[in-house]
């Protein structure tokens, strides 16, 4: 995934800290929701953590996204569904 691409979405979601895909069968101790971060590249569709991607790819990520160029693709369909006449 190139960080620098236009094609590139960030979202998040709250899932378990432990497992963000949610396809382990965790124990009651390792259960701990958190916000978890994910990016795709819009021609594979896929989401991944970023906690899986390389951290320059990451740190890339969050660079972008606290300069204000990437916001959260679910939010922005969200505030443009509000905006629709």
């Amino acid at each position: 995934m190139d960080p620098n691409s236009a094609d590139v979405e960030v979202t998040f979601w709250w899932a378990e800290v432990l497992d963000p895909y949610g396809v382990l069968e965790l124990t009651p101790e390792e259960k701990c929701v958190g916000r978890s971060y994910f990016a795709r590249s819009l021609d594979s569709g896929g989401w991944v953590s970023f906690y899986d991607l390389p951290h320059k790819t990451s740190d890339e990520l969050w660079r972008r996204i606290n300069a204000g160029e990437l916001v959260d693709s679910f939010e922005e369909r969200f505030f443009d569904l509000l905006t629709e006449p």
